[in-house]
C-alpha cells in the first residue's frame, strides 16, 4: 500500500478545525459577494499575513521555506492594487493592523526567530486556499458585478485572485510537490510539529462573532435556561402559564419586528430572514388561548414596560445594539422554541376531549420554513454584519447581549400561574391519596 502523503496527512489533521473556519469564511462571503466593504475588509485583514510570508520566503530563500516560493504566486502587489481601488491610494495613511492580525504576526515572527520550518505550514494551507476557494470566490463576484450596472466595479478584475494566464491547475500540483518533497527530507519530530501547527494555523482565524456573543452569555444564559425549564414544566400541561409566557414576550418581538421595518436600510434590517416574522403568529396563540377581546383588557406589565422603554432608548442612542436582541431571541425561538412545540405536542395527547388537542401553536410553526436553514441564514447575517463593524461596536453588543438574558430573566419571573398550578397538582395528590385509604379500609 503507497504511504500517505505528507499534505494529506496535514489535510486529515485539520479537517475539523478546517470545517468551522469553512463555515465563518462563508458566512462573510455571503456578505462579500456584493458589499465591496466587506470584501475590502477582508483584504486587509489577509494582507499583512501573506505579505509577511512573501518576504519571510525572500528573507529564508536558502532554506526549506524558500523551496515553497513557486513563481507567480506572491500576492503583496495584488492585495495593494485591490486596496487602492476600493479604499483609495491613500488608505495606508490611516491603516492600522487590527488586534487579531498583530497576534497573528506576532505569532509568524516568533516562529521565525525560533522554528522557522513551521512558516512553510502557512505558506501551504494560505496558498491552496487562494488557488483554490480563491477561484471559486472570483467567479462568484464577477457573477453579482453583472448586475451592477453603471458602475466601475463592473469593469474591475480583483487583482488578488488573478494570476493571469499562469496555470493555476499546475501551480497547485508545484506546490503540493515541494511541500511533499521537503517533508521527505524532514525527521519525524519536524513534520509532526508542521502538522500541529496547519491546526494552530487553522485556529488563527478569528473566531466568529456569534461564537463570542455566546460564551460571553454563557453563564447568565446558564441561570436563563434554569429559570426558563422552571416555568417550562408548568407550561408543557397548564395553558394558562403559556399564555402568560406568550403576553411577555408578545410585545418584544413586535417591537423588534417594527424596529427591523423601520430600520430596513441598516445593519439592523440586514438580519431580517423572511418567514421569521412572529407578531401574528403570537396574536394567533392569544387570542386562541385568552378569547379574541384579551387585547381590550390588556396592559403591558412592568417588566415588560421596562423592557420596552430599554429597547427604544437604544433604538434612538444606539440602534446597532438592537442587533443582539434580534439574534438572541430568535435563535432562541428557532432552538429550544422546537423542542418545547414538541414536548406540548406529547403533552396534548392526554387532554382527551379538548379543542387543544387538536390545535397548532402558531408561535413556535415555521411552516414548510427549513428551521436549521434559517438559524445559518441568521448566523451568517450576524457574523457577516460584525465582519464590518469596528472593535468597539462588536464589544458593546457583547456586552448588550449579557443584557439581553439579564432583561428576559425578568420578564420570565413575572410569569403567573405556576402557584396556582402546584396547588392543583397537590389537591389532586391528596385526593387521589385519600380515595386510596378509603378505598384500603372498606376492602380490608
Amino acid at each position: 500500500m503507497m504511504e500517505e502523503s505528507f499534505t494529506k496527512k496535514m489535510r486529515r489533521a485539520t479537517r475539523e478545525i478546517h470545517a468551522i473556519s469553512d463555515t465563518l469564511v462563508n458566512a462573510k462571503l455571503a456578505f462579500a459577494l456584493s458589499n465591496n466593504c466587506v470584501w475590502a475588509e477582508g483584504l486587509l485583514v489577509f494582507y499583512e499575513i501573506f505579505r509577511y510570508l512573501e518576504e519571510a520566503m525572500i528573507r529564508l530563500k536558502h532554506t526549506y521555506v524558500g523551496e515553497l516560493y513557486i513563481e507567480g504566486m506572491q500576492r503583496t502587489e495584488a492585495f495593494e492594487k485591490d486596496l487602492n481601488f476600493y479604499l483609495g491610494t491613500d488608505w495606508m495613511k490611516t491603516y492600522k493592523p487590527r488586534d487579531s492580525v498583530i497576534k497573528y504576526l506576532l505569532h509568524l515572527r516568533k516562529l521565525e526567530s525560533s522554528d522557522p520550518n513551521q512558516l512553510m505550514a502557512y505558506i501551504y494551507h494560505l496558498y491552496m486556499g487562494l488557488l483554490s476557494g480563491g477561484q471559486i470566490l472570483r467567479k462568484k463576484r464577477a457573477v453579482v458585478r453583472k448586475f451592477i450596472p453603471f458602475s466601475t466595479e463592473q469593469t474591475y478584475q480583483d487583482a488578488v485572485t488573478d494570476f493571469g494566464t499562469t496555470n493555476i491547475s499546475k501551480m497547485k500540483k508545484d506546490l503540493v510537490e515541494a511541500m511533499n518533497g521537503i517533508a521527505g527530507v524532514l525527521d519525524e519530530g519536524t513534520k509532526e510539529k508542521l502538522i500541529e501547527e496547519s491546526k494552530t494555523r487553522a485556529k488563527m482565524m478569528e473566531e466568529s462573532f456569534t461564537k463570542k456573543m455566546r460564551r460571553a452569555t454563557r453563564e447568565i444564559h446558564a441561570i436563563s435556561d434554569t429559570l426558563v425549564n422552571a416555568k417550562l414544566a408548568f407550561a408543557l400541561s397548564n395553558n394558562c402559564v403559556w399564555a402568560e409566557g406568550l403576553l411577555v414576550f408578545y410585545e418584544i418581538f413586535r417591537y423588534l419586528e417594527e424596529a427591523m421595518i423601520r430600520l430596513k436600510h441598516t445593519y439592523v434590517g440586514e438580519l431580517y430572514i423572511e418567514g421569521m416574522q412572529r407578531t401574528e403568529a403570537f396574536e394567533k396563540d392569544l387570542n386562541f388561548y385568552l378569547g379574541t377581546d384579551w387585547m381590550k383588557t390588556y396592559k403591558p406589565r412592568d417588566s415588560v414596560i421596562k423592557y420596552l422603554l430599554h429597547l427604544r432608548k437604544l433604538e434612538s442612542s444606539d440602534p446597532n445594539q438592537l442587533m443582539a436582541y434580534i439574534y438572541h431571541l430568535y435563535m432562541g425561538l428557532l432552538s429550544g422554541g422546537q423542542i418545547l412545540r414538541k414536548k406540548r405536542a406529547v403533552v396534548r395527547k392526554f387532554i382527551p376531549f379538548s379543542t387543544e388537542q387538536t390545535y397548532q401553536d402558531a408561535v413556535t410553526d415555521f411552516g414548510t420554513t427549513n428551521i436549521s436553514k434559517m438559524k445559518k441564514d441568521l448566523v451568517e447575517a450576524m457574523n457577516g454584519i460584525a465582519g464590518v463593524l469596528d472593535e468597539g461596536t462588536k464589544e458593546k453588543l457583547i456586552e448588550e447581549s449579557k443584557t439581553v438574558f439579564m432583561m428576559n430573566n425578568e420578564i420570565i419571573r413575572s410569569v403567573q400561574g405556576t402557584n396556582e398550578v402546584i396547588l392543583k397538582k397537590l389537591i389532586t395528590i391528596i385526593i387521589i391519596f385519600s380515595l386510596i385509604l378509603i378505598i384500603y379500609y372498606i376492602i380490608f
